[in-house]
């Protein structure tokens, strides 16, 4: 913090794109009461999604070139991100510059955010390959379609509070205030860490655009690390079943097309590099030098990041609070060998 207060228990962390698995298991529970299937269009609840086209790449003048998209993407394409939706996170790149151009992110609302993505090409054809994108708000939205409630009561009412997670929402009321923690980020010229003072990092009631399933969620590390030991624990933490054992477990699994990983720096064919993704989670399909086969994780634009093993029922959750310290993971696998090598130790191995 700026003031150099220490974290404490109840220091409140923007937790960026950590709120998207809590997304997705928000809209799995709807899943398992029927209200939609895997293979559905999402034009089925997304007429605006009508008429989406695919980029092709630009002529010779410069111009897009657009094609009809051969079908529409998945429910579950939306979740594993590869339905082909852009992000606006590559500068240069003609579907993300139409994301800023947009301004997506700062729609009023979910239903002007899903108008303004229908009128981007995707960036590939669905099915394809894995693209970091805009899915997870659009799960968001849907949500809200399928529930009748804004995403942050249905999240309120069937995660946080069966979970306990008492200081998990989309904005900090201002008796919580006090404890937010500043975010830093390097100065332009210096390269000083500083804090970043921006009204879109405050998380003030009244400077939320929407509520944005895969990017708007504060909270404590206490109350994620209920969510994460939920997971590890096959969906049920203290008597209370947020989500099936076999839902889970169907979240964990690898949904990416054939020969297609993600690696550290985006999609690589690489088998090697040992990621696949799931439903909202990436997911780790090979026995490696941190994480054991089978588990899954994520991790948010301010350095935060956790992983589950739902074979030893446990997971870890680390909290910072910077932008630019999530590309150093040394502390991420570091977390790993430290846990298990305690593990072997108390187990004598």
């Amino acid at each position: 913090m700026a003031d150099q207060a220490p974290i404490t228990e109840d220091t409140i962390f923007r937790i960026y794109s950590m709120s998207k698995p809590v997304t997705g298991v928000g809209l799995m529970i709807l899943w398992e009461e029927g209200k939609f299937q895997m293979d559905d269009p999402v034009t089925k609840y997304f007429p605006e999604f009508e008429g989406l086209r695919v980029f092709k790449g630009l002529d010779a003048d410069g111009n897009p070139i657009l094609a009809p998209v051969s079908r529409p993407p998945t429910v579950q394409e939306l979740m594993s991100h590869t339905a082909g939706f852009g992000y606006g996170l590559a500068p240069g790149n003609y579907v993300d510059d139409k994301f800023r151009e947009l301004e997506v992110f700062q729609s009023p609302d979910a239903d002007e955010m899903i108008r303004r993505v229908a009128t981007i090409p995707l960036k590939h054809e669905p099915g394809v390959t894995w693209d970091y994108s805009i899915s997870v708000d659009i799960q968001g939205a849907l949500i809200e379609r399928l529930s009748g409630q804004s995403l942050g009561e249905f999240l309120e009412a069937r995660v946080f509070a069966p979970l306990g997670m008492v200081d998990t929402a989309f904005f900090v009321p201002d008796e919580k205030y006090d404890r937010f923690s500043d975010v830093w980020g390097p100065n332009q010229e210096t390269g000083e860490l500083v804090p970043l003072p921006m009204p879109g990092f405050q998380y003030r009631k009244d400077t939320i655009a929407f509520e944005g399933g895969g990017h708007g969620l504060v909270g404590t590390l206490g109350d994620y690390a209920r969510f994460t030991d939920m997971l590890a624990q096959g969906g049920t933490l203290d008597g209370v079943q947020v989500l099936k054992p076999e839902t889970v477990a169907l979240m964990a699994t690898n949904f990416l097309p054939e020969g297609v990983f993600i690696g550290h720096n985006g999609t690589t064919t690489d088998p090697n590099a040992g990621g696949g993704f799931g439903l909202d989670f990436a997911v780790i399909l090979k026995d490696g030098e941190a994480y054991p086969k089978g588990a899954f994780m994520w991790g948010g634009a301010a350095g935060t990041w956790f992983w589950v093993d739902p074979v030893n029922k446990i997971s870890f959750v680390g909290m910072i609070q910077v932008f630019g310290g999530s590309l150093d993971r040394s502390m991420r696998t570091e977390s790993a060998k430290l846990v298990y090598g305690a593990m072997d130790t108390s187990q004598g191995n």
